[in-house]
């Protein structure tokens, strides 16, 4: 009888004898099969009914740790007993026919490895001998997993370890202020923690940062950066800024690519808000930026001391002056050793005394050495620092370089004295003219007695002293202008010959007296030069009376003028005292005197010098002084801006002056003063002269007198007690006085704006006191010249 159940898989003996292949070919397929077992990394048994080994493969025999030999005919309890109890029941249910085949896994001992638990994968199926019904025996199957387990085992720690840190890293940024993202490589956020912009995580999920932020160049500083970071696959770290709710927002942003399958799949993202420290930090470096520029304002250097470790570091201002950084020393010894001889030891008693008073203040000032060998003078001031224990720590000050103001303290300690110089010289001088003048009206007084030549003699006196009285005040008056910038140069072009003619009719006089020498030298083409003749004239003339009064009499004097790159030189050389080279830095100086003796017969304010260099600027020049010391002469040389280069014309023709016409026709004037002597003794030197005089002492007195008289030429004081000069001068054109009536207003002041207040009051003429008498004739002849 056949069966119709199927041979089952793996069954090691057929079902029906009937179909048995021949011997031969079922030896060839049993030790097919024997070499399929024996070859097997799975564990292979077949147990009969009662559980016993029948057939065991090398694989199995290894799991157990027994030979196949020794395994065979045993029980498969008696085998691996740790094994059975979850085996029996299986075996049990499939050899009864109550069960199809199954798979188990199973753990345990063996004796191959008594101390390691263990797995395998079984699997247990029914054999069917010889077709019958009833299974006679059991296949088993075991594929050893315990790598397996222990992998699943690791896997699930990793799991858990991994889901205890994402728990706490969960927690940690709910209470953080760091933003945590992922993007895709479309750069959309496919997860986003702690959104801090003022939207909700979800709502940024699927956008991007251009829908996401208010401004597009945010949005595109940040694509630019990510983009970078997915197209070369290396992390970035950039601090960032963003517009959002509540003003820019700062963060350090790290981006890092994130791999999938080997290729960027897309970014991880993690920024942390420094806003507040930014906001911090562009508070510092304005704090600083202010403190620096105090400090460079004031051209202040910082410094500290670290008194225990003997440290000096010094924070030098870009423009300070009195020291670098490389050359600023870095001990106390070096300091010191910087520090003036002359200063040291008061330095270092201001240091001592810091450092052992109560407060710990320190204020010094002290002159320091430079390594070229010149000095710089430097004020500091700082306060010393204690540790707990009361110890000095630390010096912390300020040092300004204040060379500029004990230049200046200096210059004003000399400005000071020289004043009072001055003042003494003032008087000296003013008293030596008044002491002849006086001499000479105390012998007019008996002019009874005196003859013709003695009246003349005292006449001379008195001009002579009155001129240098002038000349003394007008120079005073001169360098006041010129200080205040009022001096106006009244320029035309000139030839350097004009100058030295004028300048020579005012110094001939004095040189002759002393008996000099005078030799000139004058290029044959004439030198033209613009600027205003009177002030070089005087320019000149103060020269050449500086070296005829300091050359002794009989001397030499030696008046130049050439022609050097386009300058014109003036040249005056004299063979007389010298100048100590000492002397000749400050020779320019406003009342600086050369000599200071007793003996002052030459005279002079110390102002000519100053005059001379300040009048040669105004007209763009300079002057120069040489000498080779006391007793080898002096030299001095005016370099003015030359014109005869720049000029295609005849400029002897175009510029030759004409002649002042003189007439000797007697005209009616009227002399208005309030200081009796002056109008009387001009009224004299008038009426000397052959004009009809009238004398008024008052503005009231003027007027009437001019209304009645009609005279030609009104000689008018502008500061009239009462009605003053300008008034009268207003009332009379207001009344209609003749119009060919001359008013020349006479004054002390002699600026423009003097002179435009007095023409629009209704002045003709502005001549300033004291007149010169032929100033005075020339104006007369001019008016005598005008029709009626």
């Amino acid at each position: 009888m056949t069966s119709d159940r199927p041979d089952p898989p793996g069954s090691p003996l057929p079902a029906d004898s009937a179909e048995r292949p021949s011997e031969p070919a079922a030896f060839h397929e049993r030790a097919l099969l024997d070499s399929l077992l024996a070859a097997s990394p799975a564990g292979f048994a077949y147990i009969d009914s009662d559980f016993r080994l029948v057939r065991v493969n090398p694989a199995l025999a290894g799991f157990v740790g027994m030979t196949v030999e020794h395994m065979l005919g045993r029980q498969v309890a008696e085998v691996v007993p740790t094994l059975w109890p979850q085996l029996e029941p299986l075996c049990h249910a499939v050899l009864a026919g109550g069960h199809a085949p199954a798979s188990l896994e199973i753990a345990g001992r063996t004796p191959a490895q008594p101390g390691t638990l263990r797995h395998w994968l079984t699997h247990v199926y029914p054999v069917w001998p010889d077709g019958s019904a009833a299974s006679a025996g059991i296949g088993i199957v075991a594929l050893e997993i315990t790598a397996q387990k222990h992998i699943e085992a690791a896997l699930r720690t990793s799991e858990e370890r991994l889901r205890l840190a994402h728990g706490r890293f969960v927690a940690a940024l709910e209470g953080s202020p760091v933003v945590v993202s992922a993007q895709d490589r479309d750069l959309r956020y496919t997860w986003v923690h702690n959104s801090t912009l003022g939207f909700r995580d979800e709502q940024a999920l699927g956008a991007t940062d251009a829908e996401l932020f208010e401004q597009p160049a945010d949005a595109a500083r940040l694509t630019a950066l990510k983009r970078r970071v997915l197209d070369t696959g290396q992390p970035a770290r950039e601090e960032v800024s963003i517009l959002g709710q509540g003003g820019p927002h700062w963060y350090d942003l790290a981006v890092r690519p994130q791999y999938a399958a080997g290729a960027v799949a897309g970014l991880v993202c993690a920024a942390i808000d420094i806003t507040d420290r930014k906001n911090a930090e562009e508070r510092a470096r304005n704090n600083e930026l202010r403190l620096r520029l105090a400090l460079d304002a004031a051209r202040l250097t910082s410094f500290e001391w670290d008194i225990q470790r003997d440290r000096v570091r010094r924070f030098i201002a870009p423009d300070a002056p009195s020291t670098s950084p490389e050359d600023a020393p870095n001990h106390f010894g070096a300091v010191c050793r910087a520090v003036h001889p002359e200063d040291r030891l008061r330095f270092i008693a201001q240091i001592h005394a810091a450092l052992t008073s109560a407060d710990g203040g320190y204020e010094n000032e002290f002159r320091i050495l430079h390594p070229d060998g010149g000095s710089a003078w430097v004020y500091e001031r700082g306060r010393v620092e204690r540790d707990a224990a009361g110890r000095p720590v630390r010096l912390l000050g300020l040092s300004q370089d204040i060379t500029e103001r004990k230049c200046s303290e200096h210059a004003l300690r000399e400005a000071d004295r020289r004043k009072d110089e001055f003042l003494a010289m003032l008087a000296h001088e003013l008293r030596n003219p008044l002491a002849p003048i006086r001499n000479a009206v105390e012998i007019l007084k008996r002019r009874g007695e005196l003859s013709e030549v003695q009246i003349g003699g005292c006449h001379s006196i008195i001009q002579r002293q009155t001129e240098h009285l002038a000349r003394l005040v007008d120079d005073l008056l001169d360098v006041s202008r010129i200080s205040r910038g009022q001096i106006e140069l009244r320029k035309g072009m000139f030839t350097l010959t004009d100058i030295l003619q004028r300048a020579l009719e005012t110094s001939l006089p004095l040189i002759e007296s002393r008996r000099h020498e005078l030799s000139l030298h004058l290029p044959e083409a004439p030198l033209w030069v613009e600027g205003d003749l009177v002030r070089l004239a005087q320019v000149v003339s103060n020269l050449l009376n500086n070296a005829a009064k300091y050359t002794d009499i009989g001397g030499s004097i030696r008046l130049g003028v050439e022609c050097a790159d386009g300058h014109a030189l003036i040249r005056v050389e004299d063979n007389g005292r010298g100048i100590d080279p000492a002397v000749l830095p400050h020779l320019f100086d406003l009342f600086y005197q050369v000599d200071r003796t007793l003996d002052r017969s030459e005279g002079g304010l110390g102002i000519g010098l100053s005059l001379v260099e300040k009048l040669v600027g105004m007209h763009g020049g300079q002057v120069e002084a040489h000498s080779a010391g006391r007793g080898r002469g002096s030299e001095f040389v005016v370099r003015l801006p030359c014109l005869h280069e720049l000029l295609g014309v005849d400029m002897d023709a175009a510029t030759q002056p004409g002649p002042i016409r003189k007439t000797g026709e007697r005209l009616r004037i009227l002399v208005v003063d309030d200081n009796f002597d002056a109008a009387d003794s001009m009224a004299l030197l008038l009426l000397g002269e052959g004009h009809e005089v009238l004398t008024a002492y008052d503005g009231e007195t003027a007027l009437d007198l001019a209304l009645n008289h009609q005279p030609a030429v009104v000689l008018l004081d502008i500061g009239l007690p009462g009605m003053d000069g300008y008034s009268v001068a207003r009332e009379l054109r207001r009344r209609g006085a003749a119009p060919a009536t001359q008013l020349v207003a006479l004054t002390g002041y002699g600026q423009t704006e003097d002179r435009e207040k007095s023409q629009l009051a209704g002045f003709d003429r502005h001549l300033v006191k004291p007149v010169d008498f032929d100033a005075l004739q020339a104006v007369l002849a001019e008016c005598s010249d005008r029709p009626a």
